[in-house]
Formats: structure tokens, C-alpha cells, sequence
């Protein structure tokens, strides 16, 4: 670990590590600690020793707690720790349930998808109702309550997953005796979506997407005229990425994370989208043959954020993280498609495309379901003990597959 003196900006600038954690000590309050997860977040904690046992306390963000504060936080714990006490625990003996849960981020090993989306419902979901109370009073009678209060079911389920892991943490680090999550079920799982949208409705969402790309271009062009604006719109990546989705099956959080070091060989035939483990659902490197029309579109977004951008779908100019599927985008595109088919047509997901990729490939190319399985990293069909042991990843005919698929989808795509 590396030692130093913070200064006023050293905190913000200080650069961490791709893939992993990086922590950097202070040299005039030795047991100050600023940490820099993968994804750039920097927090502020201390480690200290407690019953005998080291344990970290979080401080909180850097953006909202300053050099000064941290420094005598730290001063603190560390007084309160050396009288006994648990400096884990706020002044009156407890923990609100939103430190709680900024806590228990600051502390998990989690994808940076989940952490993405957790961080979001602790914000969003978690804080406005329970962040108030003390962490150890929350009962399941006001857990109940909480999740009927939450109007999505699926938003309801993911806050209630969360928070128990939260809670599951906390008992682990001795944090809090026990947990109100024991034999507690939450929202029951969402139905699953098999909507699979038929050669017609491929052809109109397909259309669709050409219809707001020209809106785009009008409107870049109209800014760039009139107003001087020269950066990319938000709708561009948006419908770059859903044409990859397509192209690719890859899921939609793969899709917006892709990264400029993930690609490799995009000027040859053998292009290859490398998603790395830590990205992926089962733990384990997952390679996307690229066809020439996936190359095209990643050639477009590598010249959209420059030659420095290493995230191809960004959160906005200079982010650093990429951006998240807008709802309001996703709105906009069902609405077109329905205009385009004069009709309103049956409730479709964009994660739901998978699907259609899949039932397509396998109907109308004659793909082996293997092949697709392999395609939408699940594991292929057999015996658990084959699939332990067979580990072919058979890209040429996983390349062979998704070429004829980014052709056939331009064939039945023309008006």
C-alpha cells in the first residue's frame, strides 16, 4: 500500500488500477485510507482494531467528505476504538439503515453491473423510506410494508435482494446481532419474458431505429449549424447499441460496457469482442465473433469517443463509466415501431431480443441449438458432467452462425 501526504486535490487525482481495488495511506493519520474501486469511485476509511479483531470503517465518499473532515473522522474512530468502542456504530449506539447499506457497497466484492444498479436503489428505493431508521430497529413487519409501497414488482424484488445482503454483511462483520431477513420471502420473481418478435416486427422495429438515427442526424446537424455543439447526442449510442444487441445476442449490460481493449482484430475476418469474467453472469471469459456489420458499428463508436475513450458507450461527454439503457429511449423506440406498424403491437423488452435472435437463428438458419447456446453464453444442453468436461468453444461455427444471422436480418430488414 502506498503512502503519502494528501493534499487538498491529491484525493481526486490519484488514479487507480483497472480490475481491482487500490488503496493509498496517509502519512499524518496513518490509519486514513483512501480506496479507489475498479469502476473509479473513491472513498475515504479507516482500520482500526476492535474486540481484538481489525475491521474498516467507511468514512464515506470523497466527493462529499473533504480532506479535513476524513482526517477528523479518523482522529475520532480511532479514540473511540482505543475506549472500546465500536466506532462502527453512530453516537447513539446504532447504524441507520442507509449507512448501513453504503457500508456494505464500500465492503462486497460485486460485478460492476450489480454494483451500478445497487448503488442506484440505495439512492433511489432505499434511503427515501428506511435510510432514517436504525439499522438493528428495522422489523419485518416494516420490510413488508416497505416492498407492497414500491410500484414496480420488479424494482421491489431487486431492492428487497439487495438490502438483505446488506443486512446478511453486517452480521457477518459483527456489525449487527441479527438480521430481519431470516425466513422472509420477498416479491415473487417477475414472469419470464418469451416474447419473441416475428420476421414483420423485426422489419419494423429495424425500421424504426433508421427513422430515429435520420432524426438523430437532423438534429446534430441543426445544432451544429445554429448553436456550435460538435459532441455526440445521447440517441446515437443508444441505437448503435441496439443494433449490436442484435447483431451479437450479447446482453444489454455487456453491450453498453464494451470496452475499446475487449476488441480485437476488427480489421481482419477473424474480429472477436473478448468480454472479460468479471463482466459476465457465469464467471468466465466469453468470445463474440464479430461479423462485418458488428465491426462497422464498433468502428463507429471507437471514432465517436476518440482515440483516449476506452468505454465505446459512455455515460456522458468525459465519463469514464459507461451509460445505463434509457427508459426514455426505449419508449421512444416502441412508440416509432408501432407507428411504422400501424398498430400497437404485444409488450417486447429489449433484453427480450435475445430471445428473438435466438428462435430466429435456430428456425430460420437451421443453427444447431449448441451453437446458439454457446452464442448467448449459457450452457449448452447435457449431462452436467459433459458440460463440466466439454469446453469447445467452436468459434468457427459460432462466426459462421452469426455472420448468416447479420445477413439474413438485412435481407428480411429492407422495406
Amino acid at each position: 500500500m502506498a503512502r503519502l501526504i494528501f493534499g487538498p486535490k491529491s484525493a481526486r487525482s490519484l488514479r487507480g488500477r483497472e480490475g481491482q481495488w487500490i488503496s493509498y495511506q496517509d502519512v499524518l493519520v496513518p490509519a486514513l485510507e483512501l480506496r479507489i474501486s475498479p469502476q473509479g469511485t473513491r472513498s475515504w476509511s479507516v482500520r482500526c482494531r476492535v474486540g481484538g479483531r481489525r475491521v474498516r470503517v467507511s468514512l464515506g465518499n470523497v466527493a462529499r467528505v473533504g480532506l479535513a473532515s476524513a482526517r477528523a473522522q479518523a482522529k475520532n474512530v480511532l479514540e473511540r476504538a482505543a475506549a472500546g468502542q465500536d466506532p462502527r456504530r453512530t453516537l447513539a449506539g446504532r447504524i441507520s439503515v442507509s449507512a448501513l447499506g453504503r457500508a456494505a457497497l464500500d465492503a462486497l466484492d460485486l460485478r460492476d453491473s450489480t454494483r451500478t444498479e445497487w448503488e442506484r436503489l440505495l439512492k433511489a428505493v432505499v434511503t427515501p423510506a428506511l435510510g432514517h431508521l436504525a439499522a438493528d430497529q428495522l422489523d419485518r413487519h416494516a420490510i413488508r410494508r416497505w416492498v407492497a409501497g414500491i410500484r414496480s414488482r420488479s424494482v421491489a424484488r431487486h431492492a428487497f435482494a439487495f438490502l438483505r445482503r446488506c443486512y446478511s454483511w453486517a452480521v457477518r462483520s459483527d456489525l449487527l446481532r441479527a438480521t430481519p431477513f431470516v425466513e422472509l420471502s420477498g416479491p415473487g420473481p417477475m414472469p419470464a419474458s418469451t416474447r419473441v418478435l416475428s420476421t414483420d416486427e423485426l422489419r419494423w422495429l429495424w425500421q424504426a431505429l433508421n427513422t430515429l438515427e435520420l432524426l438523430h442526424e437532423q438534429t446534430v446537424a441543426y445544432e451544429q449549424e445554429q448553436l456550435g455543439w460538435k459532441w455526440e447526442r445521447p440517441e446515437r449510442a443508444y441505437i448503435d447499441a441496439t443494433r449490436l444487441l442484435i447483431f451479437t445476442a450479447a446482453r444489454r449490460e455487456m453491450v453498453v460496457g464494451m470496452r475499446r481493449s475487449e476488441l480485437e482484430a476488427l480489421d481482419n475476418p477473424e474480429a472477436r469482442w473478448i468480454i472479460p469474467a468479471k463482466r459476465m453472469k457465469g464467471k468466465r471469459d466469453h468470445v463474440v465473433p464479430l461479423s462485418p456489420q458488428a465491426v462497422a458499428i464498433a468502428k463507429r463508436r471507437l471514432a465517436a469517443v476518440g482515440k483516449k475513450g476506452e468505454v465505446l458507450f459512455p455515460a456522458g461527454r468525459g465519463a469514464k463509466g459507461p451509460m445505463t439503457w434509457s427508459s426514455r429511449f426505449v419508449a421512444d423506440l416502441v412508440e416509432m415501431t408501432d407507428l411504422i406498424a400501424q398498430r400497437k403491437l404485444p409488450a417486447w423488452r429489449i433484453h427480450g431480443l435475445r430471445h428473438t435472435v435466438a428462435t430466429h437463428m435456430a428456425e430460420d438458419l437451421g443453427v444447431p441449438t449448441e451453437i446458439v447456446s454457446l452464442i448467448l453464453a449459457h450452457r449448452p444442453p447435457g449431462a452436467p458432467v459433459s458440460m463440466l468436461y466439454n469446453r469447445a468453444e467452436k468459434l468457427a461455427e459460432r462466426r459462421d452462425a452469426l455472420c448468416r444471422w447479420a445477413v439474413w436480418v438485412e435481407e428480411v430488414t429492407v422495406a
